[in-house]
């Protein structure tokens, strides 16, 4: 088994042409990882793909045949003309987008409550054809409602797969807040364990140990080893060493660490757990 393959898989699409033009910096897709990760979730794909939907619905078909745990989409839930992922997502699914009744009343209460600060001639009409297209979700989904906006997240799962979708917004604070609020825990009731155990070293380079490493892995199966640089000129790396799933892995990370630190203290090299030398 790949050691970086989890048991517990994800997958992330990054929606928007405002990310392939370089106008917003992407920080959906590691805010993800790190939260998935906290249950031992690996990411195995994530990709960023413009507001088409041909390519949504690609990017869809294609990632359910790897048949990941969970699929996260980013952007394109409001309610302008480039706001296309749902309509994507459902042809990736191969079902119809019908209007969801409790989705729509999550978009009607969220303007009801801001319409204050509405412009006045928009008063009168809180629900526009705009903000209804967002109550539209692939049939069989379920709405998630959205804490700092008015676009719901969506929660589909694919029939007859162990695969959940889950399509966020793509404002970070709507979709951390829905993540939160409805996801979270279902991730945390499929824990898989991980184990990330990191040193530093000091007085020797990659290269050094480029040649010990890979013996070490085939040694120790079900580990991954990754070094780090900390800065051109120094020779201080930091050491990560890396399992998913089971106790033992967890004790096999220590015999890792151990024969990799005798390495290094046998070629020169000094070592730390807080990569402060003098």
């Amino acid at each position: 088994m790949d050691p970086m393959h989890s048991p517990l898989k994800a997958e992330i699409i990054l929606i928007g042409n405002e990310l392939l033009i370089g106008k917003i910096k992407d920080t959906n897709g590691a805010w993800l990882i790190q939260r998935l990760l906290e249950y031992g979730c690996f990411v195995t794909h994530i990709t960023m793909i413009p507001d088409h939907l041909e390519t949504i619905a690609h990017m869809i078909r294609d990632a359910i045949t790897r048949k990941p745990r969970f699929i996260f989409t980013s952007g394109g839930l409001g309610p302008t003309f480039d706001d296309m992922t749902l309509e994507g997502v459902a042809q990736g699914l191969d079902v119809p987008l019908e209007q969801d009744l409790v989705a729509l009343e999550m978009i009607q209460q969220r303007y009801v409550e801001i319409k204050t600060k509405l412009s006045p001639h928009l008063l009168e009409k809180v629900m526009t054809h705009a903000r209804v297209k967002m109550s539209y979700l692939p049939k069989g989904s379920k709405p998630l409602k959205n804490p700092e906006g008015a676009a719901p997240g969506v929660q589909y799962d694919v029939p007859g797969l162990h695969t959940t979708v889950f399509c966020l917004p793509g404002i970070p604070k709507e979709l951390m807040g829905i993540y939160t609020n409805h996801i979270d825990s279902q991730v945390a009731r499929m824990r898989v364990e991980f184990f990330n155990v990191t040193f530093f070293s000091k007085g020797l380079g990659e290269s050094d140990m480029a040649d010990f490493v890979p013996q070490v892995m085939q040694n120790i199966p079900g580990i991954w080893i990754k070094s780090h640089p900390k800065g051109r000129g120094t020779l201080i790396i930091e050491w990560q060493v890396t399992s998913f799933g089971t106790n033992e892995l967890n004790a096999s990370i220590g015999n890792a660490i151990n024969a990799l630190k005798a390495e290094i203290l046998r070629l020169g090299g000094k070592i730390n757990s807080t990569g402060e030398f003098n």
